[in-house]
């Protein structure tokens, strides 16, 4: 999870979560942006639900393709 307040732009904050693969790699971001005021701080929990439920349809959808990956 990483929240960011006015750092990369001016008048806008910023959430997001980590997607991993089933080896714990990361593999991708979900974020949501809005300006300055709106509350990250309660889409933590749902956004941390969201990345979970990418990360298990990842699991569920994947296949080995070579013993090195």
């Amino acid at each position: 999870m990483a929240v960011e307040q006015e750092q990369s732009t001016l008048g806008y904050n910023c959430i997001a979560a980590g997607i991993r693969d089933h080896r714990q790699h990361l593999v991708g971001v979900i974020g949501v942006a809005g300006r300055t005021g709106f509350a990250a701080h309660r889409l933590s929990r749902p956004l941390l639900a969201v990345a979970g439920e990418v990360e298990r349809g990842l699991r569920d959808t994947a296949r080995p393709i070579g013993p090195h990956l």
